[in-house]
């Protein structure tokens, strides 16, 4: 009863802008950050532990696809008019951060373990000027099908890993790899 309370509120508060398919549990420590030209969409069977934050702004979409499933303190920002998609089936762990300033694609029955970052904008840091003062610059992420990334790995921009691609924990990845590939270190390096 309390849940469906909640997501009655939550159509109330963001509308059109916030779709949640019937069935699936919000708890109430979700929080939701949704611009009036942005959306969330969520599909059936989707898993929502607590504590979970998903923020759509500045004209962005974040699409979360079929029975997946989101951990404690999981956070997702879509924004810069890109967009965000977890597909069907994938598994996102606990304290993970999704940086969304470029778009970023999860393909299907991908594992993210805990605490792992991906990070599609960088400071810019200019040599006359405080980094802080630089701005700064964005890149897509595209995660393969079948994939997954061990914990506290960090994802950074303009990097594409193709299906079923391993990433060793603690690995920082800058740079795109091959389907089947099994990569990890900092910077990480193919090591199959």
């Amino acid at each position: 009863m309390l849940n469906s309370l909640f997501k009655i509120w939550l159509k109330y508060k963001f509308g059109n802008r916030l779709r949640i398919a019937h069935g699936v549990l919000v708890p109430r420590s979700t929080v939701f950050i949704i611009d009036s030209d942005s959306s969330v969409e969520i599909a059936a069977d989707v898993i929502i532990r607590e504590s979970v934050e998903l923020r759509a702004t500045r004209n962005s979409k974040l699409l979360i696809c079929e029975s997946v499933k989101l951990d404690r303190l999981v956070r997702i920002i879509a924004t810069n008019n890109k967009k965000i998609c977890i597909g069907a089936r994938s598994k996102i762990g606990l304290g993970t951060v999704f940086n969304g300033g470029g778009n970023i694609t999860v393909g299907a029955k991908t594992l993210i373990s805990g605490y792992v970052y991906l990070q599609t904008s960088m400071h810019d840091h200019k040599q006359d000027t405080d980094i802080i003062d630089s701005g700064y610059s964005y890149g897509d992420i595209v995660i393969g099908e079948g994939s997954w990334l061990g914990v506290h790995a960090v994802i950074f921009p303009n990097v594409e890993l193709g299906d079923r691609v391993v990433v060793g924990s603690n690995s920082v990845v800058t740079q795109s790899f091959k389907t089947r590939s099994v990569v990890g270190g900092i910077p990480a390096k193919e090591l199959q």
